[in-house]
């Protein structure tokens, strides 16, 4: 009788152990799972800061771009308009003489 209940209890205390791994195995599992599901939400996250900051740089330089072409093109038309003006009367008078 003595032998069985050593027996029963050598099998409980495996069977105990045997889940208590079990048991921590899932739980480290799990919060692994947790873990890489929170690093690539945040890696995606980053990604798109990334993504936008480019795209916010590539519109702001194209915005600056089309400004200063545009400031530029002007300047010269007027520059360009006066030119003609003084031009013209230049070579009016000259073909008045």
């Amino acid at each position: 009788m003595c032998r069985k209940s050593v027996v029963l209890v050598v099998v409980v205390v495996v069977f105990v152990v045997v889940v208590v791994v079990v048991v921590v195995l899932v739980v480290v599992v799990v919060v692994m799972m947790i873990v890489l599901v929170v690093v690539s939400v945040m890696m995606i996250m980053v990604v798109v800061v990334v993504v936008v900051e480019v795209l916010v740089a590539v519109v702001v330089v194209v915005l600056v771009v089309v400004v200063w072409r545009g400031e530029r093109k002007e300047s010269l038309g007027v520059i360009g308009l006066k030119m003609g003006k003084d031009d013209i009367f230049d070579s009016a008078t000259v073909t008045s003489r």
